[in-house]
């Protein structure tokens, strides 16, 4: 029975086998939205990548942000994610809105400075206090980068995880130390 077993369990597969949450028909309503969302939207499985800086205001930096952007950007690449977000979209989009929508200012600022000025302007023109607090704290000293993914299957967390870890080996932040890895993605 026991060799029996043992034979068999290297056949099963570890992790969920579809989008959705195994605990419910695959036809339940909670799995046909998923699979909707999924369809058309970026995906409702995050993965969260944290950027601890050594000091206050280090993630108004340039090159903090465009790390960020190129990571996004690499992590984005596997055919199960669907998209990212982060301070360094917001930085760009802040700048263009600034800019009169021109598409050439959708660019990361070049300086601490500009950054900084423009996430003071939005904050302080929104009606909702502290809009950036979803993407990094009130120091900037800590920041997200969220990734979504279609689904939680072995094979895309161990994807995501290796890539994740790669980028993170080939790109080193001067005073900033990456965490990972939160969102259910992360937790699984």
């Amino acid at each position: 029975l026991f060799i029996g077993s043992w034979n068999y369990s290297k056949k099963l597969t570890f992790g969920d086998t579809r989008p959705g949450s195994p605990l419910v028909w695959p036809e339940h309503d909670y799995n046909a939205s998923s699979r909707a969302i999924n369809d058309r939207f970026a995906g409702v499985n995050h993965l969260y990548l944290i950027y601890t800086g050594n000091r206050p205001d280090i993630i108004k930096e340039p090159y903090v942000l465009r790390t960020m952007e190129k990571m996004g950007r690499y992590l984005v690449e596997s055919p199960a994610a669907g998209g990212a977000v982060s301070i360094a979209d917001m930085a760009k989009s802040i700048n263009k809105m600034y800019h009169y929508e021109d598409p050439k200012w959708g660019m990361i600022p070049t300086t601490a400075q500009s950054t900084g000025g423009f996430f003071f302007m939005y904050e302080n023109g929104s009606p909702i206090p502290q809009v950036l607090s979803n993407y990094m704290d009130v120091k900037s000293q800590e920041a997200n980068l969220a990734v979504f993914y279609k689904d939680t299957k072995r094979t895309t967390i161990e994807e995501a995880m290796e890539r994740t870890k790669e980028f993170i080996k080939d790109n080193p932040i001067k005073d900033v130390t990456y965490r990972i890895a939160a969102g259910l993605i992360g937790v699984l």
